[in-house]
């Protein structure tokens, strides 16, 4: 049985939690060094307060894998103690990652979020994403995979939660 989640970014504004039935949320955080979803903290807070699952993203940026990686954590450092702690996710795509194609940096991100927070994140994208991953990564990062359903014979991705099994 999968669990219905959706993925907010600024995109969804100040997104409240529950309103499309969602029985998870993962959102974004920050990409790069120099972006903070300016509506993160609304949604983050009220997730810290729930019982329901939930996850927060970093988007590679492709830069300083370390300044990156601090760059995060910083940014969500004050709700991985919580009562309802989230699961950590690099978001690894090739739109405005000039590290794309190297999984040597994703393996390094995911080691220092590991240890400077004791957290073992995992890593979402989709089968040519994921085919850079180093063994390391394989081996101990859990995937939140990217595929999205469309509607038979269409473009246009089925708009509701009754999406067919994916292979």
């Amino acid at each position: 049985m999968a669990l219905k989640f959706v993925d907010v970014s600024s995109n969804q504004g100040n997104y409240v939690v529950g309103s499309s039935g969602e029985e998870g949320v993962i959102v974004k955080a920050t990409q790069g060094t120099g972006y903070v979803n300016e509506n993160f903290a609304f949604v983050a807070q009220q997730l810290t307060n729930s019982n329901i699952p939930w996850g927060i993203y970093h988007y590679a940026g492709g830069g300083d894998v370390n300044e990156e990686a601090d760059y995060f954590i910083q940014a969500v450092q004050g709700y991985l103690n919580g009562s309802n702690p989230p699961n950590l996710i690099l978001d690894w795509e090739e739109y405005q990652n000039s590290a794309y194609q190297n999984g040597v940096w994703a393996e390094a991100f995911l080691k220092r979020l590991k240890d400077k927070t004791g957290i073992q994140g995992g890593i979402y994208g989709n089968s040519d994403d994921l085919s850079q991953m180093t063994q390391w990564v394989v081996d101990n990062a859990w995937v939140w995979f990217a595929g999205y359903p469309y509607a038979a014979g269409t473009t246009s991705m089925i708009q509701d939660w009754n999406a067919p099994k994916f292979p």
